[in-house]
């Protein structure tokens, strides 16, 4: 099924809206990479209100889709599309990174609804490993960003570079 023209026009205002909470997030906390959360944001937004199948009132649900976040330096990304998608409370999103706040840094396992897993690459270094393999998550670092994104965003419209910010062959690293 092809993207509309309107559904096309609503995906980029919601990463837009998206881009500008994150803004408004990190200035808040005061610290944070601005970059990777912004240059993630069409495509987690492609995937989140596109693409993925989920029920924020039944976070565990069976069905849903699984987001794997390979970037741990992009977790305000995370947490204002959760807020987006109706998974925690958009006020929630000034308590970044702040004394008791559940949405620190680094996104980590039970923080946030649908935070199942720990933040999979730091500086470059690999530890998805392991449990993702033990829970099928095979699929690691760039080779899958290319591999899972390409289609999804020659799809929409949005996989040249410079539209939107991302750039799927120069997509990395946090």
């Amino acid at each position: 099924m092809a993207v509309t023209e309107e559904q096309l026009k609503a995906l980029t205002e919601k990463a837009r809206r998206i881009r500008i909470d994150i803004l408004k997030m990190l200035t808040e906390c005061g610290s944070g990479h601005t970059g990777g959360s912004l240059s993630a944001a069409d495509i987690a937004t492609a995937l989140y209100f596109y693409k993925m199948r989920y029920d924020p009132k039944r976070p565990g649900w069976d069905g849903r889709d699984n987001f794997i976040l390979s970037k741990g330096h992009a977790a305000p990304l995370l947490y204002t599309v959760l807020a987006h998608a109706g998974f925690i409370e958009h006020a929630e999103l000034c308590t970044l990174r702040k004394l008791g706040s559940r949405l620190q840094g680094h996104p980590a396992e039970g923080t946030a609804p649908r935070v199942v897993l720990h933040h999979l690459r730091v500086h470059g270094a690999d530890i998805f490993g392991a449990r993702a393999r033990r829970q099928g998550f095979g699929l690691q670092g760039h080779a899958a960003l290319r591999t899972v994104a390409r289609p999804l965003l020659t799809h929409l419209g949005m996989h040249r570079a410079g539209v939107g910010g991302f750039d799927v062959d120069g997509a990395g690293g946090a």
